[in-house]
């Protein structure tokens, strides 16, 4: 059974109104991977942290954990201040600028997470 790929993006650091924050991304990364539709062979999950504090680091994917670990720094202070529909479309950004991030450390083709990108922003604005 073919198995897609799972996406989350979500605060890492203890910061104001994480769990909302957490809450309401879902929405987008469910519309991104539902949009993909691509299986990655070693890769379930692909899990983008974001904090206020912590530069961008990379955890590639093993066979004992099979998924990637994106950790970016972010501003939340911006991000709250953005009225709904760009928060979703931030949220968007983020997640294609880290799968972009992964394509590129893992030697993947772009193209199909560049369509899914597009196909959701469409339907975002």
């Amino acid at each position: 059974m073919k198995t897609h790929l799972y996406f989350e993006v979500i605060a890492y650091d203890a910061v104001k109104n994480a769990v909302e924050f957490n809450r309401s991304t879902h929405q987008v990364t469910d519309l991104y991977a539902k949009a993909l539709n691509l299986s990655v062979k070693g890769i379930n999950k692909i899990s983008i942290e974001l904090s206020e504090t912590k530069e961008f680091t990379f955890t590639p994917p093993s066979k004992m954990f099979p998924f990637v670990l994106i950790n970016k720094k972010f501003d939340f202070d911006t991000y709250w201040s953005l009225n709904e529909q760009d928060r979703k479309l931030r949220i968007l950004e983020i997640l294609q600028e880290s799968v972009v991030e992964m394509c590129s450390k893992l030697n993947l083709d772009v193209s199909p997470f560049e369509l899914a990108y597009q196909k959701v922003k469409t339907l975002n604005t």
